[in-house]
């Protein structure tokens, strides 16, 4: 998997960003018309584990490795629009939605879940809400909050969406780097769903996430630059973890 390594200036981008716009797709047809449904099961599934090792030869021990999937919602279609409002998206890392432990929406699972990457655990909800039509899944990762279930305990001190702590040793060295790789800053992915069905055909839609762990390492560099830049290697888990990732959506 080819990627591109998050600039600094990427991420005081990424962070600074904080004005909303509006994420709509082209006019459709008027007389489109869209099934509505009511309910909705999720699967959210982490397979694998992360590689310990990489092209340059770098070798990593975790000690701990978590992360925050704060919300799996879906967007009502208006006019072939998405109702939903969306984050200005930069490149590499889509800015998560402004507010993002008050998504109040009757599409939202209201289950956002505290995740051990080294023992991971399959996540699975029904949300069931007044009938409506649906354009978009919207899977956010963000900070942890009072709301947040599987959290350790103790509570950790600080609150984070990614954190992975450790140490490596590069191929050429015998000393090892020891790490801790956090931030808080939230990001998610949208993906247009097939909204456009015949009306009444179908009142039910069952969504899975499945997320590959395998990758959650790569472009991660033993070097010293995990101490310098901790948050800029743990957005890059991150980005890992959203490209790993395989959406499946089937109407029912």
């Amino acid at each position: 998997m080819n990627k591109k390594w998050l600039s600094p200036a990427l991420i005081a981008a990424l962070i600074a960003a904080s004005v909303l716009t509006f994420s709509c797709r082209s006019e459709s047809d008027s007389k489109t018309v869209y099934s509505l449904v009511s309910s909705v099961s999720i699967a959210v599934e982490l397979n694998g584990s992360p590689t310990l090792s990489n092209q340059n030869g770098d070798v990593f021990t975790l000690d701990e490795a978590y992360g925050v999937l704060y919300s799996v919602r879906f967007s009502e279609c208006s006019q072939g629009k998405s109702l939903l409002p969306q984050s200005i998206q930069i490149p590499f890392l889509g800015s998560a939605y402004a507010g993002h432990s008050d998504i109040l929406i009757p599409t939202n699972w209201n289950t956002p879940t505290h995740i051990d990457f080294l023992n991971p655990s399959a996540i699975y909800q029904i949300i069931e809400f007044q009938e409506q039509s649906i354009c978009d899944a919207v899977v956010t990762w963000a900070r942890w909050d009072g709301g947040t279930f599987n959290l350790p305990n103790p509570e950790p001190e600080s609150t984070y969406s990614v954190y992975v702590s450790g140490s490596c040793v590069p191929p050429t060295e015998t000393e090892e780097i020891e790490f801790i790789l956090q931030t808080s800053v939230p990001s998610e992915v949208v993906q247009p769903l097939n909204g456009i069905v015949d009306s009444g055909q179908f009142t039910a839609l069952y969504f899975q996430l499945d997320i590959d762990l395998s990758d959650m390492l790569e472009d991660v560099v033993c070097s010293n630059d995990l101490l310098d830049n901790p948050d800029t290697n743990a957005l890059q888990i991150l980005f890992n973890l959203q490209q790993s990732s395989l959406w499946t959506s089937e109407w029912q």
